[in-house]
């Protein structure tokens, strides 16, 4: 498939920094999975949800605010995520809501076919 983006290496993050040791730097490169599970559970959360603020996606997945935005920020560039709409947070402020771009549902069920 052609059109199928993978999801743990869309963003240029390495996964130890050149200062770890080079068992630190082999497990990075090894576990792509592991850096990457906010992004996973932030796709995983949509599709279950439909629609989601920040704030919801950080309260159904456990991150911390602030990184549950950044992960859905690199599913946004990387087109798996778009803007839904608006909603409100936890706090009665209004916020934009997020869903699963047709690509991100793809996506999604191939990592889950891949899990099998």
């Amino acid at each position: 498939m052609t059109d199928q983006l993978d999801l743990f290496t869309f963003v240029d993050t390495p996964g130890a920094r050149t200062s770890d040791p080079s068992t630190s730097q082999e497990a990075a490169t090894a576990n792509p999975v592991g850096r990457s599970s906010g992004r996973r559970a932030i796709l995983e959360t949509l599709a279950v949800l439909g629609s989601a603020t920040d704030c919801q996606l950080s309260h159904y997945t456990g991150l911390l605010r602030g990184s549950a935005a950044k992960r859905r920020g690199e599913l946004v560039t990387a087109g798996l995520v778009e803007r839904a709409g608006r909603g409100i947070t936890d706090t009665g402020s209004p916020a934009l809501t997020w869903r699963l771009t047709d690509t991100g549902h793809r996506q999604l069920t191939n990592l889950e076919e891949a899990d099998q």
